[in-house]
């Protein structure tokens, strides 16, 4: 949130703006209290605040949930009218977990013109070897500090789990989340979207309405008996008006443990703003008899050992059979469409039998026009790789910057290195976008080339810190937004910027 500080300008005062953050709503006085000891620090030192950012209930570990701080580094790149930005302290402008991408942002607003102070530390914005050592410091402390926050949470949550406490998210189809107090004692149902109001309640499951919970049995039942998941689809949408159901969500019900009473946590992770990711199972924290159950275990599993032996029936023909028959309906082939049709078996299994989904449509011979077209481009763009990487050595050779070239990276001065990486251009639903893929770290930046959607010539260029990968853009859009438009440039002209500094 950004907002103009309407207040009257002492003659000769230095114009600055202020940034604030609190972490989580409950933090209701915090940006009170720091607003006024901003206040006070530009009192006291001739200031004059003309701008307000701020992120109210904003997590620190990343830039990309803070759209305060993003229009406030736009702005920096934007000839701002203020020369300084207070910030309480360290923690405040962030808690990112690589110190480093804490400080390149606070370089980014230096080589602008634009002093960071923080006026609750000892060094405010001073570059003393001292001040700087410290500084670093306290951005690692600010990191490891939700470090153990995420640790200790962890190991709560996990305790709970063993109590038979539920841990958060949707209840699923035929349960419902029941709050009951410190002592065990039921308050309520919960309604979707609604929240338990005493930080002392927790939340357990309980069976649903009674045709739902009949429904769920139904399904367990048709399983266990043989019957394909694609069928018992098709005969819960001949009957059911008030949902459409769809194979995976049966196929994730079937797989699923609550419904026999069992609360499981740790099945998925997304520690820090990482990225999510799955879990080995002896890693999660199970608690058995946890909620009253739906279906018995023998019938949870019974179901559960049906599924295994008809997938392992589907033989590969009878699969690749069910994918013609499928392109003959249809006249093409989707990963979605496949998911959605109950006579054809799942992505999953194409993906498992075959490798990948492309393999299967090779071996139908079926090549999705799409997919011609993307290759097409790709080996018409490959060329600016080489090009582009080739003219940034020269540009910096005739600025006197020694650069050696290894492939499509270069070091400077012996100093940093950049590698160079093409951004191809898909469409998804009539709109243009451009993927930021993860790569591993072969230099110190990496400069995305935009292509044009027609792959004729560059539109510009991303540069990013490789050590701040968590807190790159996933995805480029036609209008890109703050966060990206921070790291975008038109020309490879930074480089020239970079390399005077590390020649000194």
């Amino acid at each position: 949130m950004k907002s103009a500080i309407a207040l009257g300008r002492a003659p000769g005062a230095t114009l600055v703006a202020q940034y604030v953050r609190m972490s989580t709503d409950q933090q209701q006085y915090s940006i009170a209290n720091q607003c006024a000891c901003l206040a006070a620090y530009a009192a006291s030192h001739g200031m004059h605040i003309v701008e307000s950012y701020r992120d109210d209930g904003r997590s620190g570990l990343d830039l990309g949930g803070r759209p305060g701080l993003q229009r406030l580094l736009d702005e920096v790149r934007r000839s701002p009218r203020f020369e300084a930005v207070l910030v309480f302290d360290v923690s405040r402008w962030g808690r990112f977990q690589n110190a480093d991408e804490s400080a390149f942002y606070e370089y980014l607003c230096l080589t602008h013109g634009v002093r960071v102070i923080y006026v609750a530390e000892p060094f405010g914005d001073g570059q003393s070897p001292m001040a700087v050592l410290l500084k670093g410091l306290k951005r690692s402390m600010a990191a490891e500090y939700s470090r153990e926050l995420s640790a200790k949470v962890s190991a709560g949550q996990r305790r709970l789990t063993s109590m038979g406490y539920r841990m958060g998210g949707a209840p699923g189809y035929g349960l419902r989340r029941m709050v009951v107090d410190a002592k065990g004692e039921r308050r309520g149902v919960l309604q979707p979207g609604e929240r338990k109001s005493y930080p002392t309640d927790r939340v357990t499951l309980v069976p649903g309405p009674a045709d739902e919970v009949a429904t769920v049995r139904w399904i367990f039942e048709q399983s266990a008996a043989g019957v394909p998941t694609d069928h018992i689809t098709r005969r819960l949408n001949l009957v059911s008006t008030q949902r459409r159901w769809t194979k995976t969500a049966v196929r994730s019900m079937l797989c699923n443990d609550k419904y026999m009473g069992v609360n499981t946590y740790g099945r998925f992770t997304q520690v820090l703003k990482h990225r999510l990711s799955s879990q080995p199972e002896d890693t999660w924290t199970r608690s058995p008899g946890a909620f009253e159950p739906i279906v018995s275990p023998e019938l949870f599993l019974k179901a559960k050992a049906a599924r295994q032996k008809r997938c392992a029936a589907v033989s590969d023909s009878d699969a690749l059979a069910a994918l013609r028959r499928l392109l003959r309906e249809h006249g093409q082939l989707t990963c979605g469409l496949i998911a959605r049709s109950p006579s054809v078996p799942s992505p999953q299994l194409y993906m498992r039998r075959f490798g990948s989904l492309r393999r299967a449509y090779e071996l139908i011979g079926y090549v999705p026009a799409r997919d011609i077209s993307f290759g097409e481009k790709k080996e018409r763009i490959a060329v600016w790789r080489d090009s582009v990487t080739a003219f940034a050595v020269d540009l910096l050779t005739d600025a006197g910057s020694a650069v050696r070239r290894s492939g499509w990276t270069m070091t400077v001065d012996d100093a940093w290195s950049v590698a160079f990486q093409l951004l191809q251009a898909s469409k998804d639903h009539r709109r243009w976008k451009w993927r930021v893929p993860a790569v591993s770290r072969p230099a110190d930046l990496i400069i995305f080339i935009r292509m044009a959607p027609d792959a004729s010539a560059p539109l510009d260029y991303l540069v990013l810190p490789s050590n701040a990968s968590p807190a790159w853009p996933a995805l480029i859009t036609e209008q890109p937004d703050v966060s990206a438009r921070f790291f975008m440039f038109p020309s490879l002209a930074i480089l020239l910027d970079l390399a005077a500094l590390s020649r000194g």
